[in-house]
């Protein structure tokens, strides 16, 4: 199964539907291409739906359209803020709100106007899916650390081996454990989170992203 990255990076492949639920050029409803896309309208329709508009699932949605008619008082963009956050938090936990502003048009005191900056955020997720994560990856790590029994075979060609065998193994370990350090951080620095969900070759994508390949 192709992980979500490469699902993105795959023009042929389409993620979901665009909603609502539109007619394309390219067929009966408007298909996405990205998961970020999809996030897209995921979000809107969550948010344009009322709470007990949906049959069976009363819970969904959120409470935007009761605000309509209510005051315009000093706490109103508060309050809409707060209706946004809680619907997306309960429906959409895998969205991670960067950023919302509530501007008020100016030729119409009675409209306002919503920009909301999201990303997808791949750590929402249990303590125990973390550590199935954490085995599935050491499983792959296991096959790199071969060699390590290789130096105690020179161990004969060492000066002083009973001291300076163990400190060659731990001050190469250090060094090692450092170092994935520091190429970790590199990579988060360049590549920002979301784009890192089901990436299998992160390096190759830090690379392109540095030097624009």
């Amino acid at each position: 199964m192709a992980s979500a990255r490469e699902n993105d990076l795959n023009p042929d492949t389409k993620i979901g539907l665009e909603l609502p639920f539109a007619r394309s050029r390219t067929g009966l409803f408007g298909l996405t291409e990205t998961t970020l896309e999809q996030a897209g309208h995921n979000i809107k329709n969550l948010l344009l739906t009322a709470k007990g508009e949906r049959v069976m699932q009363p819970d969904f949605g959120s409470d935007l359209r009761a605000l309509l008619f209510e005051q315009a008082d000093e706490n109103i963009e508060e309050r809409i803020e707060e209706t946004i956050l809680e619907s997306i938090s309960t429906w959409l936990p895998y969205i991670s709100v960067g950023k919302i502003d509530i501007i008020e048009d100016e030729t119409n005191p009675n409209s306002m106007k919503v920009d909301l900056d999201f990303s997808l955020n791949p750590t929402n997720m249990s303590i125990g899916s973390i550590l199935m994560g954490m085995g599935v990856a050491l499983v792959a790590v296991n096959w790199t650390v071969g060699g390590w029994e290789y130096i105690t075979f020179a161990a004969g060609e060492i000066k002083n081996p009973k001291n300076n065998l163990p400190l060659a193994l731990i001050i190469g370990t250090i060094v090692i454990l450092v170092l994935y350090f520091l190429i970790n951080v590199a990579y988060l620095k360049v590549l920002p989170m979301g784009s890192l969900m089901g990436e299998i070759k992160v390096g190759e994508t830090a690379a392109r992203a540095i030097y624009g390949w």
